[in-house]
């Protein structure tokens, strides 16, 4: 599993390199170590990375980047509380904010 996520982070890396703009600061680092046993494992953790010197604004990205930005920036959430298996309280559906993909609630019950 460990080399299907690293091997999948290489492929995107790669797709955004060829399409000439990088659309993340996030870095996916991978620590591998021997474990007592004796086995290989992997540790994955996401850090901030150097930002790329190339910037586009969304007139000089691809029309399948654009989209997709498009489609996130549409995207609503709500969460619905439970307490104790009964149903309590829904929060109101809110946009994902983008880049940081972060959703605002900021409801009190």
């Amino acid at each position: 599993l460990a080399n299907e996520i690293y091997a999948t982070w290489g492929s995107i890396k790669e797709t955004r390199q060829k399409q000439d703009f990088a659309s993340t600061e996030v870095r996916l680092n991978v620590n591998e170590y021997n474990s007592d046993a004796g086995l290989k494992e992997y540790d994955f953790f996401l850090s901030l990375g150097e930002h790329s010197k190339k910037t586009f604004k969304n007139a000089n990205l691809p029309r399948s980047e654009t989209g997709r930005r498009s489609r996130i920036q549409s995207t609503k959430c709500y969460l619905k509380i439970y307490i104790n298996d009964n149903y309590a309280a829904k929060t109101k559906k809110v946009q994902i904010q983008w880049p940081s993909f972060e959703v605002p609630f900021n409801e009190k019950f």
